[in-house]
């Protein structure tokens, strides 16, 4: 008896059925999609296992239909599939159905492999095709050469059309067209050692790269990809957010061939994600540039991943299974004996540690690029001081004399929206969202209130709820307000706000990005979505606002954060040889982050946090996950909670469990949030301890819902 465990959408868990007559145990290779049937249709599922006996009565064991495909091309992953399923306490059926385009689980039809390119020996009328169709001919018969059908569906071509060209005869297949002539970096000689450090190494091994802002590490991570693509390998090169794939990409165009880069996030549509996941599974993408979701992604011949801005937040995946994509990494780097690179101006404490524990092999960059110099940061007091919009009058003087010299400023508040609430003076109240109980953020163009935990909105009242009073105001600053004001100070000058308002799809991120980068003077109002990674010409100033909101956080990695994004923010600026210019505004000049700030001395500031977390006996020093409970009755999910506390207590001695208590966010949506925080020396204690967590959830059905946090950001 063959029996295939096999994996369906929609469902968290593995089904039984028997092979298909005149089949082997060869024929069902980790990953291989195969059509079962399912209640009264048939649906296509994922092999991940075989077995010798049921898990069910025989009698009602079905078989397998057909197998689709016979190739296999998740096999070399099933190693890192499984190691991720038992780091984060899931099941293969969670992550397959989180992690695989969706057409896979819907198309019976692998996606194209083949280029295409415009006949020029035919003569028809424009009537012969559609308007589309004569968009795609055009566009193809002026870029030349052969395109891979995802190269037309990345420029926004549907799959209809490429088909009604082919049809039509006005595309044909082409086979490969000669590989072009492409550059090499031209490396400084500290680039140089560091490239020749790293790929001498013929066992796969870790690195980190710790390059100050402007040091030209993408240049490096460009070279190494060079060599390792060269060795016929592919390599995986993660940044932390979508709005930096377009400045990556536009930049390794000029060292590869466009036709072997891939890019794959969550802005692509889902056939162009089935179209990227066959190019990596062949071996047509050599270079793949991803956001973290591009780490599941099959690459058969991976000689390397590298991960740019390792430190940043957008690595931790806080929906459906947790994760850490910095961590993941190090698993598939190993299951596939790839080396790993990581690399930030600003290293996470975690990876601090990693390096001092020799885990890491470090490799730095202290100068930036051409030997420009690191710009001029001032603190400006706003402490009972007068301010314009959140602006000190000094800030205000140095965007002018910016912009008078025909250079750029961007002003950096990590607030978007016009004002964070709406405030009655009357009876000193703000407008509170329904279902998280916390103010909600006042969007003027829309005339809108919105909360952006719970994603809810509501037409502006200027009711106050609990007085009755038509009296409410807009209190505080977000960058609608601040983009406002300057669009209205600075006559005659380009105001650009960039936010999640303004950059609500991959499009629209692309479009601004290019206004952005257009010659000329202009002010950028930006959320941290800007500062992560971006080279903007010309950009001298930066004004830093709202710096104060971590400084007296209740999540003891609060400092952590605004410590990396202060060092971040102060990097844009300079970036072209001129002497930069950042002014952080701030009512607590004395503390003592400040000072490595301008001084640039990260590395140091940063070694006395490690210090504090070592004398507290908290992570990267100890080991941590976080249970969260949800629910709609409060003493429902706080009697739960303490149930599993205790259980764990009772059967984990070396674990210290803390709470239950509150979330940082204790109410979101309607529903009651509270948290087990579990603490440990080691992984394996914490790994034991998360098995009762599992078999414990199996118990709640409807009555709550858990939530496993291994190694979490925030609680």
């Amino acid at each position: 008896m063959l029996v295939c465990k096999v994996v369906v959408k929609r469902l968290p868990f593995q089904l039984d059925y028997l092979a298909k007559d005149g089949t082997s145990a060869t024929d069902y290779p980790f990953g291989v999609r195969v059509k079962v049937p399912y209640r009264n249709t048939n649906i296509i599922g994922m092999v991940v296992g075989l077995s010798g006996t049921l898990s069910v009565c025989q009698s009602k064991v079905k078989k397998v239909e057909s197998i689709l495909e016979n190739r296999g091309f998740l096999s070399l992953q099933e190693a890192f599939y499984k190691s991720f399923c038992h780091y984060y306490s899931t099941d293969l059926s969670r992550l397959l159905q989180m992690c695989l385009p969706k057409h896979m689980w819907e198309s019976e039809e692998d996606p194209s492999s083949d280029r295409y390119e415009a006949r020029v020996d035919r003569v028809v009328a424009r009537s012969h095709l559609t308007a589309s169709a004569w968009r795609l001919y055009d566009w193809i018969l002026k870029e030349g050469g052969g395109k891979r059908c995802g190269d037309l569906l990345s420029a926004g071509f549907r799959s209809s059309t490429i088909k009604q060209c082919l049809e039509k005869g006005m595309l044909r297949t082409q086979s490969a067209p000669p590989t072009p002539q492409v550059e090499n970096p031209n490396l400084t000689e500290n680039q140089q050692a560091i490239l020749e450090a790293i790929v001498q190494e013929e066992v796969q091994k870790n690195h980190y790269i710790y390059g100050v802002t402007g040091s030209g590490k993408t240049y490096l991570y460009i070279a190494l990809a060079q060599h390792w693509i060269s060795k016929g390998g592919q390599v995986l090169m993660l940044v932390p957010e979508i709005g930096l794939t377009p400045q990556l990409i536009k930049r390794v165009s000029d060292y590869f061939d466009p036709t072997v880069v891939g890019c794959l996030h969550s802005g692509l549509s889902d056939t162009q994600r089935h179209q990227t996941w066959h190019d990596c599974s062949t071996g047509g993408v050599q270079l793949l540039i991803g956001t973290r979701s591009a780490l599941f992604a099959p690459l058969p011949h991976l000689k390397a991943i590298i991960i740019d801005e390792e430190h940043d937040l957008s690595y931790q995946q806080m929906s459906q299974i947790r994760y850490s994509a910095r961590g993941v990494s190090f698993m598939r780097a190993k299951a596939q004996k790839a080396h790993l690179v990581l690399g930030s101006a600003t290293p996470s404490l975690a990876a601090l540690k990693l390096i001092s524990d020799g885990l890491l092999a470090e490799h730095r960059l202290n100068e930036r690029f051409k030997g420009y110099c690191l710009p001029e940061v001032e603190l400006v007091s706003i402490k009972g001081g007068k301010t314009e919009v959140g602006f000190a009058s000094r800030s205000l003087e140095v965007i002018k004399d910016t912009l008078a010299k025909g250079k750029r400023v961007l002003v950096f508040i990590n607030r978007r929206g016009y004002a964070p609430c709406l405030w009655c003076p009357g009876c000193d109240k703000n407008l509170l969202c329904h279902g998280c109980e916390r103010t909600m953020t006042y969007h003027q163009s829309e005339k809108m209130m919105e909360c952006h935990r719970c994603q809810v909105k509501r037409k502006v009242d200027y009711r106050c709820e609990h007085c009755q009073l038509k009296t409410c105001i807009p209190l505080g600053e977000g960058t609608e307000k601040v983009a406002i004001f300057l669009q209205s100070h600075l006559t005659g000058v380009d105001i650009l706000k960039m936010d999640r308002d303004s950059c609500k799809t991959w499009r629209q991120i692309e479009a601004l990005l290019e206004v952005i980068h257009r010659p000329g003077p202009k002010v950028i109002v930006a959320t941290q979505m800007l500062v992560k990674g971006h080279h903007i010409e010309n950009l001298d100033a930066v004004v830093v606002m709202g710096a104060d909101q971590s400084l007296f956080s209740k999540d003891y990695k609060a400092r952590e954060h605004l410590f990396a994004q202060m060092h971040q923010v102060v990097g844009r600026s300079g970036r072209d040889g001129s002497k930069g210019r950042v002014l952080i505004q701030t009512a607590h000049i004395e503390n003592p982050i400040w000072k490595y700030v301008v001084s640039h001395e990260y590395l140091k500031g940063a070694s006395g946090l490690l210090e504090e977390r070592s004398q507290y006996a908290l992570p990267p020093y100890t080991t941590q996950a976080a249970i969260h409970f949800s629910g709609k009755k409060q003493e429902r999910i706080l009697k739960l909670a303490s149930n599993l506390a205790e259980g764990i207590k009772r059967s984990h001695k070396q674990v210290t469990v803390i709470g239950p208590m509150p979330s940082l966010q204790a109410k979101l949506k309607g529903s009651y949030r509270v948290v087990l925080l579990l603490q440990a020396q080691t992984r394996a204690e914490i790994h034991g301890a998360l098995q009762t967590v599992s078999r414990f959830e199996s118990t709640l059905h409807t009555r709550a819902t858990l939530v496993i946090d291994r190694d979490p950001v925030e609680i």
